[in-house]
């Protein structure tokens, strides 16, 4: 599974450390400069990034951050890539992106995580899954190595329902 990652805060930086420790094909951008742990390839576009990535997980600041990055991300991805967005977001902005994703092709799914960043360097997130069933079988694996576990609340934004949920009672 050839993975991309977008979004290296603290969070995402955790994140995307743990995949490339898991030995995956991992390639990240983020939309300012960072810099990487050694090893870690970083994507000279966006568009580099996803044209040719199975998956493509996002954790980044706000829905406006979201929205734009995704609206690019999927014009340029191959028909059948995967997006994984973690990041807590408004419902709104799952379900517009989702019907984008169908637009050109391309699934869009919600997977927020609970946790901060000493649980994600940790790889013991957990994993609020709004996605089709087969569609999580094939992005478990990169899961596990991020969260320890999963939880698969039906299809697209009942993850992020479930956060919202979650939120509010802390």
């Amino acid at each position: 599974m050839k993975i991309g990652f977008v979004g290296l805060g603290r969070m995402g930086m955790a994140m995307a450390t743990r995949l490339q420790q898991a030995g995956f094909d991992l390639e990240v951008w983020n939309r300012s400069e960072k810099t990487v742990p050694d090893g870690m390839r970083v994507a000279a576009s966006l568009a580099e990034l996803v044209s040719d990535r199975d998956v493509v997980f996002s954790i980044l600041s706000n829905d406006e951050a979201t929205n734009a990055v995704h609206s690019q991300m999927f014009s340029y991805a191959a028909k059948g890539t995967c997006f994984v967005e973690m990041a807590t977001v408004h419902l709104g902005t799952v379900k517009q992106l989702s019907g984008l994703a169908m637009e050109h092709g391309v699934s869009y799914v919600d997977i927020p995580v609970v946790g901060t960043v000493g649980p994600a360097t940790q790889g013991q997130l957990l994993a609020l899954a709004g996605a089709p069933a087969e569609t999580l079988t094939r992005i478990q694996p990169a899961l596990d190595a991020m969260c320890r576990k999963t939880v698969r609340r039906g299809d697209v934004s009942t993850g992020m329902a479930m956060k919202h949920c979650v939120n509010s009672l802390m």
